[in-house]
């Protein structure tokens, strides 16, 4: 859905607001119903839960990473899409939420990403490429229903050299293939 994006919990909650459309997005008044009488005061509506009902299989997060290096934040938020049989295999899909935060005062630029994804079944890929803005990176599906990966993130800060940001391993499943 455009305009829509993944969170940690722990970088929204608890939150409050005074105002009756705190969050602007065309589709927040058709989810949520103002009540001023609740705690808290948003109520979903029925087309919230019919959404969330078609759309609960990638609606699940499988675990939220967080690495900070140089007070530059990263945090990786993967899901599960679904899975699909192509040519007698299964193909499986993840979604993986980046978030880049400059936590002092200097500018950064980022320059590059490098990511390597490996999958359990076998297969190891390499995205790499300059920056991320305007571009989308494109990762093949993999074969298996666990995947791992890591990478760097390379910045240039302002009046100093450059830095390269560590994103730790993370691991993804499919959680109902495992349990």
């Amino acid at each position: 859905m455009p305009g829509l994006d993944y969170v940690s919990h722990e970088d929204i909650l608890p939150y409050t607001s005074t105002d009756q459309v705190p969050i602007q997005h065309e589709l927040f008044e058709r989810f949520l119903l103002y009540d001023q009488t609740k705690v808290p005061p948003f109520v979903a509506r029925e087309t919230l839960r019919a959404w969330q009902e078609k759309n609960h299989p990638w609606l699940e997060l499988s675990d939220v990473h967080r690495e900070t290096t140089e007070n530059i934040r990263v945090t990786v938020i993967p899901f599960y899409m679904g899975m699909r049989e192509a040519q007698n295999s299964h193909v499986y899909w993840w979604r993986y939420c980046i978030r880049l935060e400059n936590l002092d005062s200097d500018v950064v630029q980022l320059r590059e990403r490098h990511w390597r994804i490996f999958s359990l079944s076998g297969t190891l890929e390499t995205v790499r490429g300059r920056g991320v803005v305007g571009r989308v990176s494109v990762t093949a599906p993999v074969s298996g229903p666990t995947q791992q990966a890591w990478g760097l993130s390379a910045c240039k800060v302002t009046d100093r050299s450059s830095l390269c940001q560590h994103i730790g391993w993370f691991g993804v499943r499919n959680l109902r293939t495992i349990l």
